[in-house]
């Protein structure tokens, strides 16, 4: 939904910034959840916590992966520290998806 106000030009930047914080509230959460799993399973063989499906057999979690190809559109799985290229200042962790794509 941000995406697409703001590929319309209607996302002004009171509207983006209250979303831009909800966003980030959301993706601590997340982050928090998947930490406190992570410690849990620490030296029980947990290899990862990333779908089943998104791993497979000589696939690197850490790579960005093309899920899904139709005209015109690509799904990718984006895997954690790989930035979506955006306006604006660009993140300092320097994996961008456009260089993957």
């Amino acid at each position: 939904m941000v995406w697409s106000l703001s590929f319309a030009s209607l996302l002004d930047d009171s509207l983006g910034a209250h979303l831009k914080g909800l966003m980030l509230q959301v993706g601590s959460g997340f982050d928090a959840t998947v930490r406190a799993k992570c410690a849990q399973d620490n030296g029980q063989g947990a290899r990862s916590h990333a779908p089943h499906h998104a791993v497979e057999d000589g696939m690197d979690e850490n790579q960005p992966n093309t899920q899904l190809r139709l005209r015109g559109i690509s799904v990718v799985l984006k895997p954690p520290n790989w930035e979506v290229d955006a306006k604006g200042q660009l993140s300092n962790t320097g994996r961008y998806l456009s260089q993957f794509m």
